[in-house]
């Protein structure tokens, strides 16, 4: 993975390229059953981390919040919340 750094002549994350938008996440929680040694492809965003962190704690997420929970794709459940990503700088 690109950290961008002067790649296509940018500095930082200034366009969408694929050093840019192509970032892996990477969760370790074993007690919350998370597997592990697993690879999942599906499609995740900075902005579903907020819901994932309330489904774990057992709050419902707020009414108009964009944020879909990852738990079923973090627990091998499901293949993917949703299955695109939009964004826009």
């Amino acid at each position: 993975m690109s950290s961008q750094l002067h790649d296509h002549g940018d500095l930082g994350k200034t366009m969408p390229w694929q050093g840019s938008v192509h970032v892996p996440l990477v969760v370790r929680a074993p007690a919350l059953g998370v597997l592990g040694n697993r690879t999942a492809r599906a499609p995740a965003t900075i902005i579903d981390i907020a819901a994932t962190i309330l489904d774990y704690a057992g709050v419902q997420v707020p009414a108009g919040m964009t944020s879909r929970t990852l738990r079923p794709v973090l627990e091998g459940t499901a293949a993917a919340n949703r299955e695109t990503i939009s964004s826009g700088l």
